[in-house]
């Protein structure tokens, strides 16, 4: 021990000597504060002795480094302030976090740069620490070299030593590549098939990044001397980049908290990183619930237990407190369901009553039995209210309305989406997510006797006692555009949103189109993503007792740098002294002391090393165990239970579900588990010869009963739901399912492929598309908008063998087609989120599903929430890692957006919004690397603007800006063609027929390919071409197979894919080819689409097929005089992905088109 001792002492004072003697001119210095928060986590809780008890300055150090490390606590003898603002003083906490908010903020022009904010954000002098002597002490604790070689001037480490270093969550494994371009040798288990020899830190590697991750060790490429040196030690050097001086590079994941990058010796040839891929390769969707089911996502469905169908969308579960009865809340519908621990368990109907006019389902999933399980408890939606059941008679006995005056102040527009009967039964508790408050009900008098405002959108309850606690899952509170005085601009609204987000005008605000907008705040102030504790001693007196923030912080430290969404807690689960948190976006599961009042353990669920660095799991509903000693999770994004150890959090298991379980009770005696699962089996077909007998078809919600499993039978299960995923090496497989053109190893690059183009359009089938491809499974029977058409409308002529989507088919017959592609959605507004690579959140999920009413001015503030389509994600949706943007612009991917990304809540669509094609009412930002690089003259989805413009729109803007303009080409384009959209004829302006619409964005498709292919990019180009969902169109393979065409020169000329591939497919293809990691768990094991190319291109261009002009006339969509197409902007226009004008453009269709057979 003295000899080691001795070794890391002689380490210890050879790099501070080191650190010394650098040239730090090149780089900025770090400060203490810096220093400090790097070593937080790693080591054992700081106290303020740790800061040489310095307090005038450092308190405001703490308060910042307490916003953003949980778990640690800093202690002074003038104050105390806890790690996550837990202490009772958290106002005065909270105000020393916004003293250095105020230096974190960057202007409009720059996305929040943060090594500038860390040299800027505080001004600790250097004189009370040395930081260079910190800096040292923190590269050895971090990774605690145990040798260090003094001749050779390095650090050796071998594999006990890297896995030693998984103590705060790493999961560092052999299995394991980082963001850096670092290889870790492979193997099974802990045998490797090569030897990491050494990990390598030297002065000239050192180098300083970011505000809260402030070390990064930074690579030189090693050139022919560099090898020279290192082969006459007998070794090879793996490293990112090819360049021979020092570069500064982008902080990566060695670590939880992206603290360090290693440069890693390895003894032999290094291995190639683990490869992952769907567990379907080349079979399609199958819909199978009493045997293998095979989902659209390519992932296996095989759950334990007995399942029973439940209505569509069965988001709430609640259990009698006698655990007799249990509860499911669905689609306007909600089950009844006693003995349900029998073989044939009770499930009776009962029904809120019936909404009128648009569908907005008046219930939602908050449900609860009163204590002698006599009455049931139910929210009641969009009906601003609770409805009270009798559950003998299953009748409705009472609505409770909360838009009501209470002590002065009158509510409107009440939204509940959970409730909690107290435990003497006298009063209900609800969580109004709309008005962000608790409304107390009086089960005596049923009526709300009290309301106390609490966090922004209140999404779940518990009860512990007298406390009641509440998770609250938004971010901001939006506010409503004015009107403009000045007559130059549009006084129902802005063109575009008025800032990106995070930006020093998202938070203070600013002026534009002649008005003032507000800003949005901070976003890691106590009333977002948080949970807030209550008194209910006196019920009918609610008092905040306190506020906790759970999960990460927006901005801290993350496997991807710097987390991009807040923690979404989405769900509460409370026993004994115990409060459970799931935060949705860390997949962190955290448990508070309700006495104590602080978080006192944390554990992120990981499933397999393979996928350490990314999120996807989603933890959502909870239950403990009566005994307290076990804790399950329903794990929406790996369709499983995972069973965790209550105390320590420990993960012992998972154990298999349907498709996404949202919520889970526990049977009294601990022996059984109730499990609903929101997609079920899948939709299966929806259309053909062979469609299956089944209940579950259509995305029916199921309900799963199941025994607790010990823990042998829990072992097999685990290894179930990894094999179910595709969290499994399959390596053996990567030689016959990858290709030379798309690398399979992060930080390789294309040779072939420099350009990617991403065409997105609106809700179709392959089967209604693609006719009769050769080598294809189509159903001809089912073709709607194929070649050989009969068109049938009233008032215009038949027409017969009419192509609709000619340029569809053609490119399907000159490229590439698949036949076996998916959506991951269900539907239209949740497509827009996958298109941007993001699964949404249970909010966002909620809401569209049970339907929500955006009212701009209305006031109750959460109510200009809302969820809109056209890819555009407001702050609540932003997942950890954040979407496809943000994987872009922070690997300094260029990028074009034109369409996507700005169809925000309430958005206005109607006459006259030319150019834009709509008008922004709220101040909901864009996020601010899209905000950069979007193009915002090109139209978003207004059916007023014929699929012409926004193709001539491009094809200018692409000419004029890059092809004869300054700007370098872009390595990404997002396109947005909307008009397959449908809506009414209009044969005035183009459109005799439903077909028109079909056919307008067909042409705009081929023209816009014909131009790309005519340009000097097209030898290096990959255009996929695809929708945002299938949009309840036929198809006799499943409802959600769809579009996928893959267009380049290096695509196979003529092919046909029956590779399952799914919308996050391409997104893996995407970052396969700018060599990038993925940006979370589901493109991680997606296939991708390499099965496409080839290693000869064929550089022939397209040549755009011209439309039946009897079907659409372009022409007629624009002015001569007006070659802008500003006609269009004065046609009548439809909602996006609204669900009544979609169910009429699908009735139409089946009414207007008749396939040949």
């Amino acid at each position: 021990m003295a000899n080691r001792d001795t070794a890391e002492s002689a380490g210890y004072e050879w790099l501070l000597g080191s650190l010394r003697r650098a040239d730090w001119s090149r780089r900025r210095k770090p400060t203490e504060a810096q220093l400090l928060a790097t070593n937080l986590p790693y080591t054992r809780p700081v106290t303020s002795d740790d800061l040489k008890s310095v307090w005038r300055t450092p308190r405001r150090v703490i308060a910042g480094l307490n916003g953003l490390l949980p778990g640690a606590e800093q202690s002074s003898d003038r104050t105390r302030v806890s790690s996550s603002i837990q202490h009772r003083d958290d106002d005065r906490a909270f105000r020393l976090l916004e003293e250095i908010d105020d230096k974190t903020a960057a202007p409009q022009n720059d996305p929040l740069d943060y090594p500038e904010l860390a040299r800027e954000q505080v001004g600790v002098p250097f004189d009370l620490l040395d930081p260079l002597e910190v800096l040292a002490q923190n590269l050895l604790a971090a990774a605690r070299f145990p040798r260090f070689v003094e001749g050779a001037g390095i650090f050796e480490v071998g594999l006990d030593d890297l896995q030693g270093l998984d103590r705060f969550g790493a999961h560092l494994t052999p299995n394991r590549r980082f963001n850096s371009g670092v290889e870790i040798a492979q193997g099974e288990g802990n045998r490797w098939s090569g030897r990491v020899a050494r990990v390598a830190v030297t002065p000239e590697e050192i180098g300083l990044c970011g505000c809260w991750q402030v070390i990064a060790v930074e690579r030189t490429w090693w050139d022919a001397t560099q090898r020279d040196r290192g082969s006459r030690a007998g070794l090879r050097w793996t490293g990112l980049g090819a360049s021979r001086k020092l570069r500064r590079m982008r902080p990566a994941c060695l670590l939880s908290t992206s603290l360090l990058w290693f440069g890693m010796v390895i003894g032999s040839e290094a291995a190639l990183p683990p490869y992952l891929h769907a567990p379907s390769v080349d079979q399609y969707a199958q819909h199978d619930p009493a045997g293998l089911t095979i989902l659209p996502t390519g992932r296996f469905l095989k759950p334990v237990g007995r399942h029973f169908p439940v209505a569509r969308w069965p988001y709430g579960l609640t259990l009698s407190r006698n655990g007799e009865t249990l509860f499911v809340a669905s689609d306007g519908v909600g089950q009844v369901v006693s003995h349900w621990r029998s073989a044939q368990p009770r499930i009776e109907e009962i029904r809120p009553p019936t909404p009128t006019g648009k569908r907005h389902r008046l219930s939602t999933g908050g449900a609860d039995f009163s204590p002698d399980g006599r009455r049931l408890y139910w929210s009641s939606g969009e009906n601003g209210g609770v409805y009270v059941f009798d559950v003998d008679s299953r009748q409705l006995t009472a609505q409770v309305p909360l838009n009501v005056e209470i002590s002065g102040e009158k509510f409107e527009d009440s939204y509940v989406v959970d409730v909690k009967a107290s435990t003497d039964g006298h009063y209900v508790y609800c969580a109004d997510v709309a008005n962000f408050r608790i409304a107390v009900i009086d089960t005596e008098q049923l009526k709300a006797v009290a309301s106390v405002r609490v966090g922004r959108y209140p999404y779940a309850l518990a009860l512990a006692g007298e406390r009641l606690f509440v998770a609250n899952i938004g971010l901001f509170e939006y506010s409503a555009i004015g009107p403009s005085d000045d007559p130059r601009f549009d006084s129902r609204g802005l063109t575009r949103p008025p800032y990106g987000y995070p930006s020093r005008l998202a938070r203070d605000g600013v002026d534009f189109e002649g008005r003032h907008i507000p800003g949005l705040g901070k976003p890691n102030v106590p009333e977002s993503f948080s949970v807030w504790s209550i008194d209910v001693a006196q019920p009918e007196r609610p008092k905040i007792m306190s506020r906790q923030k759970t999960g990460l912080l927006v901005g801290a430290p993350s496997d991807n740098g710097k987390t991009v969404g807040g923690s979404a807690p989405n769900f509460l689960a409370a026993h004994g002294d115990a409060l459970f948190v799931s935060n949705g976006n860390n997949d962190l599961v955290q448990r508070l002391s309700v006495s104590r009042d602080r978080i006192v353990a944390r554990q992120r669920i990981v499933p397999s090393p393979l996928v350490g660095g990314v999120r996807g799991v989603s933890p959502s509903g909870m239950a403990v165990s009566p005994d307290g000693r076990r804790l399950y999770v329903a794990e929406l994004g790996i369709n499983g239970l995972g069973v965790l150890d209550a105390q320590s959090l420990a993960v012992l298991g998972h154990i298999p579900t349907a498709w996404y379980p949202y919520r889970v009770a526990v049977s009294p005696d601990g022996r059984h588990l109730a499990c609903v699962c929101f997609r079920g089996f899948g939709n299966g077909p929806n259309a053909g010869a062979n469609v299956p007998q089944s209940d579950f078809l259509g995305l029916r919600g199921v309900l799963s009963v199941l025994e607790v499993p010990d823990d042998v039978a829990l072992a097999a299960m685990t290894e179930d739901v990894l094999a179910y995923n595709g969290m499994v090496d399959r390596s053996a497989d990567r030689a016959g399912m990858s290709s030379p053109v798309i690398p399979t190893v992060p930080g390789r690059v294309s040779k072939q492929i420099k350009h990617v183009v991403f065409i997105a359009k609106e809700n179709h089938t392959y089967d209604t598309i693609f006719d009769r491809i050769p080598g294809a499974n189509g159903d001809p029977s089912l073709l709607r908008w194929g070649l050989n058409q009969t068109l049938q409308q009233k008032g215009q002529p038949t027409l017969t063998n009419v192509g609709v989507m000619v340029n569809h088919n053609a490119l399907a017959r000159q490229f590439a087609v698949s036949d076996n592609f998916y959506m991951e959605p269900e539907a239209s507004g949740v497509g827009h989120r996958w298109l941007v690579g993001v699964q949404p959140n249970n909010l966002m999920q909620m809401t569209y599903s049970v339907g929500w009413s955006f009212k701009k001015d209305s006031p109750a503030p959460g109510r200009r929430y809302s969820m809109g389509s056209n890819g555009s994600l407001i702050p609540e949706d932003y997942p950890e890692a954040g979407s496809m943007w943000d994987h872009l612009g922070r690997h300094g991917i260029r990028f074009r957006n034109y369409g996507e990304g700005f169809e925000f809540p309430g958005v206005v669509e109607a006459e006259d919004e030319h150019p834009t094609g709509a008008r922004e009412v709220v101040n909901v930002p864009m996020p601010k690397v899209l905000y950069d690089n979007t193009c915002f003259g090109f139209p978003i989805f207004n059916m007023n603007i014929p699929d012409q413009y926004r193709a001539h729109w491009f094809m200018q803007d692409v000419e004029t800006r890059f092809l004869r303009g300054p700007h370098r080409f872009p390595a990404f384009l997002n396109i947005a063609l909307c008009n397959d959209h449908g809506t009414d004829p209009n044969p005035d302006k183009g459109y005799p027929y439903v077909a028109s619409w079909m056919a307008d964005n067909d042409l705009a498709l081929g023209r816009i390919v014909e131009f790309l292919t005519h340009t000097p990019q097209w030898k290096h180009m990959a255009i996929f071409v695809t929708q945002d969902d299938a949009g309840g169109e036929p198809d006799h393979v499943d409802a959600q197979r769809s579009v996928l065409l893959v267009i380049s020169p290096w695509t196979k000329r003529g092919y046909v894919s029956h590779r399952q591939t799914t919308i996050v497919s391409m997104h893996r293809t995407l970052y396969e080819i700018f060599g990038l990691p993925p940006l979370n768990m589901f493109d991680a094991l997606a296939n991708d689409f390499a099965d496409c190319f080839t290693t000869t291109p064929d550089y022939r261009p397209y040549r755009c097929v011209p439309v039946d002009p009897r079907i659409f006339d372009p022409d007629k969509a624009k002015d001569p005089k007006d070659p802008d197409y500003g006609a269009a902007r004065f046609q009548r226009t439809v909602l996006m992905d609204d669900d009544d004008e979609m169910d009429k453009v699908l009735e139409l269709g089946r009414r207007e088109t008749t396939a040949r057979r």
